[in-house]
């Protein structure tokens, strides 16, 4: 799904009739109101941003379960698109997998632990898969914080890439949300890092040049989707206990800058799972 608040590279859409490309927004660009001078949020424009997500999201979901139900003027442009009528009774829109990278990683948590804004109906999310799931938009997870209140059990597979996982502050907040979602969620729940991986490793965009490890990172990830999507995670667990470790091992550990796992290329670390883990690593 295309974002169009602010936060894609690039996006192409027509104001007034007219049709132009529309760039990422930087704070330093807008002309706040007052009222959010003095934020009660850590990064005021990207919680604003979460909520025009969310808007996204539900108004994408009504208007393409209208659309395959045979409305065809759900969308103002559905003309433009001839075949509609073949995909009519062919998708079960009662059940949905919710996938995000990165920002898209912070939507999905914050489709999950908010409430479902007035005239929609919520998603009916059973799944969850979040890459490397961005934590600064939400304020400072605690126990008594918003995403802790709201006691998800949604199952969830979250895979972390190394470059998240090194950032100290920022896996501490991982963890607070996700150590107790998970043992909550139950289901094939997990949580982990793929060793010498970065944040840019779960874009398409890698694939393009057909590197070695991109692609088989990408491997893993298509393997350990599937398995999550198909109840298969203990499997997948049992297929590659020669890689995996379930203790997080890193060079200078009490600097703010992490330099790298201790690990080898794929090895896979898990933090938290429902799954019961055998490890010859």
């Amino acid at each position: 799904m295309e974002h169009r608040d602010g936060t894609a590279p690039a996006t192409t859409y027509a104001i007034d009739g007219k049709v132009s490309p529309h760039h990422y927004i930087k704070v330093e660009e807008l002309d706040w109101e007052d009222k959010v001078k003095n934020p009660t949020t850590p990064m005021p424009l990207r919680t604003q941003q979460l909520e025009i997500r969310h808007i996204e999201i539900l108004e994408v979901f009504k208007a393409f379960t209208s659309l395959i139900q045979g409305n065809k003027d759900a969308l103002s442009n559905s003309k433009e698109y001839s075949h509609w009528d073949d995909w009519k009774d062919k998708v079960d829109t009662r059940s949905i997998i919710f996938a995000g990278h990165s920002f898209g990683g912070c939507t999905g948590i914050h489709l999950l632990t908010s409430q479902t804004p007035s005239g929609y109906e919520q998603l009916p999310i059973s799944k969850a898969i979040l890459h490397d799931p961005w934590m600064e938009p939400f304020p400072e997870v605690s126990e008594d914080s918003e995403i802790a209140a709201a006691s998800v059990s949604v199952p969830i597979l979250v895979i972390n890439s190394e470059e998240f996982t090194l950032w100290k502050q920022h896996f501490a907040c991982q963890k607070r949300t996700f150590d107790p979602w998970i043992k909550r969620a139950r289901e094939g729940s997990t949580w982990l890092t793929i060793a010498r991986t970065r944040h840019m490793a779960f874009s398409d965009f890698t694939v393009f040049f057909k590197k070695k490890v991109p692609m088989a990172v990408h491997e893993d990830m298509h393997q350990l989707t599937m398995a999550f999507v198909n109840g298969q995670i203990p499997s997948f667990f049992q297929k590659n206990k020669k890689r995996i470790s379930t203790e997080l091992v890193v060079d200078n550990p009490d600097d703010n800058k992490r330099k790298q796992m201790r690990a080898n290329i794929g090895d896979i670390v898990i933090h938290e799972t429902t799954e019961r883990v055998v490890s010859e690593h």
